[in-house]
């Protein structure tokens, strides 16, 4: 009985967790972590459809060149002399990017913390939009629009730490359920409407 009672509250305990880590809090608070460390790739995945394969696949080789000559353009911003390949050099360069940022501006060891200000149901009008983006401007990604289902607004605030200065602000993450699963539509998908 006592083996049984244990699994039962291991099993108990992992539904939970899974359940808790699926709320449209949890998943906007992980993409905004994801996106301050600069791993990409995560971002992509928590985003609505295949974003990395959209990028990566469905782009032609001028506009990879375009996308990789722009990240070295950044980093010679930062007096970096980057070459860039491919898209795993991509990805590395954009997350040293973004941790050597906040070095500078925030000294070594810097902390980043985060935690949820707001959820905000989303208008029918936002939805409509989302809608909209995904079948005619984004239909490259080949999201079954009718499995959408009307998200949430949540605002989260980030605080950055560090010895040279302590900074907070809000970022709001648009999120919808898809296919059961709350994913977030990208800024870039949202500054239409």
């Amino acid at each position: 009985y006592i083996a049984i009672g244990a699994a039962i509250t291991v099993l108990l305990v992992g539904v939970i967790g899974l359940w808790l880590s699926n709320t449209a809090e949890a998943v906007a608070t992980r993409y905004v972590q994801e996106s301050m460390e600069g791993d990409y790739k995560a971002t992509m995945a928590l985003s609505v459809g295949d974003m990395r394969r959209a990028l990566e696949k469905q782009t032609s080789e001028e506009q990879r060149k375009t996308i990789f000559q722009n990240a070295e353009k950044q980093g010679d911003l930062l007096g970096w002399d980057l070459s860039i390949d491919s898209f795993s050099d991509y990805y590395k360069a954009l997350a040293t990017m973004v941790k050597e940022t906040y070095t500078q501006a925030y000294g070594e060891g810097y902390k980043l913390s985060y935690k949820v200000r707001e959820t905000e149901d989303m208008t029918i009008k936002e939805f409509d939009a989302i809608c909209d983006v995904y079948t005619n401007i984004h239909s490259n990604l080949d999201i079954d629009v009718d499995r959408l289902q009307v998200g949430k607004n949540v605002t989260v605030t980030v605080t950055v730490d560090g010895k040279d200065g302590v900074q907070s602000y809000d970022r709001t993450i648009c999120l919808v359920k898809y296919k059961g699963a709350w994913k977030v539509v990208p800024d870039t998908f949202t500054s239409t409407f």
